[in-house]
């Protein structure tokens, strides 16, 4: 089976109406959860403290989270996706993942199936993002954060994918205490399972309830 996900970076931040150019932070309990590319270009770090990151980046804009903000502003770009494809997961906004079997069958191929989404992610409003397809929900996800447009993994690849990921990759960092460090695996290729996730699960066909919950375990 294949997933593709669609990513769109430091969602947070665009979703707040700024541009990812500007410095800018999303900060909570005092440290970095989110910054853009321009903070990070001043040296602003996910996780550092907002004082440190201030002195990085005098001119940064704080933000707040603002889950609410994030949902609303991610909503006409859900509509747009689900013009493409019936059924999709919102993992959290600004990352949406669904199975791939049965529109790439649609479409024609997988490289078929990427073009229809950009063609209506390229419309006026949406800003860029990233697809990555591979064997797995975690592995297409991971995919979409590589390289500036995401990347498509080939059928059987996925654990090679992997493997080139250290666990303590800047896109996949545990926790001391984590299973896989605990372990004393050294690449996402060896890693075990991951937990339970909760997804909003979107489907556009008809006469079905537009957002349910539901609790999957992700590959």
């Amino acid at each position: 089976m294949r997933f593709l996900s669609v990513w769109f970076p430091n969602w947070s931040i665009t979703a707040a109406g700024h541009c990812l150019d500007d410095s800018v932070a999303v900060v909570e309990s005092g440290r970095v959860l989110h910054c853009s590319p321009g903070a990070y270009r001043d040296g602003v770090r996910i996780g550092q403290r907002r004082r440190e990151a201030k002195s990085n980046s005098p001119e940064m804009a704080v933000l707040a989270p603002n889950p609410q903000l994030d949902a609303t502003q991610f909503e006409p770009i859900i509509a747009a996706l689900t013009s493409v494809v019936a059924r999709l997961e919102v993992t959290e906004p600004g990352l949406c993942t669904l199975a791939a079997d049965g529109p790439t069958r649609y479409y024609g191929g997988e490289s078929a199936l990427v073009h229809e989404l950009q063609e209506v992610l390229c419309e006026p409003g949406i800003p860029p993002a990233r697809i990555g397809i591979a064997d797995s929900r975690f592995a297409a996800k991971l995919a979409a954060r590589t390289g500036s447009d995401g990347h498509l993994v080939p059928v059987g690849s996925t654990k090679d994918f992997l493997s080139n990921f250290p666990i303590n990759d800047s896109v996949f960092t545990p926790s001391a205490s984590s299973p896989t460090s605990r372990l004393g695996q050294s690449s996402l290729a060896l890693a075990p399972p991951l937990p339970l996730h909760t997804h909003l699960l979107v489907d556009s066909t008809p006469n079905h309830l537009p957002f349910t919950n539901r609790t999957m375990s992700l590959p």
